[in-house]
């Protein structure tokens, strides 16, 4: 699990800085979801991310050209008021 630093928290591990990374390598996972989740002064990098195998879409079936588009109506339109001078 990585994280990134996004203020500048003072913890019993220390003081980060903005911009630090820290990796699960390091700290305990129960304190980078704290700073993530609980104290909101850092952001996750990596996420797990599960791939369904047996996932299908759903295909739209195609829409008939059978139908033709209704012709525009020949409607006057109104002109703009023009101003005394």
């Amino acid at each position: 699990m990585k994280i990134k630093i996004t203020s500048n928290p003072i913890t019993p591990y220390g003081d980060f800085t903005k911009g630090q990374i820290l990796t699960d390598e390091q700290y305990p996972v129960a304190f980078l979801n704290h700073l993530v989740d609980d104290a909101g002064a850092a952001e996750r990098l990596d996420y797990e991310t599960k791939i369904d195998e047996d996932y299908e879409p759903v295909k739209k079936p195609r829409s008939t050209q059978s139908s033709q588009p209704a012709r525009a109506s020949r409607k006057k339109i109104a002109s703009k008021r023009k101003t005394k001078q």
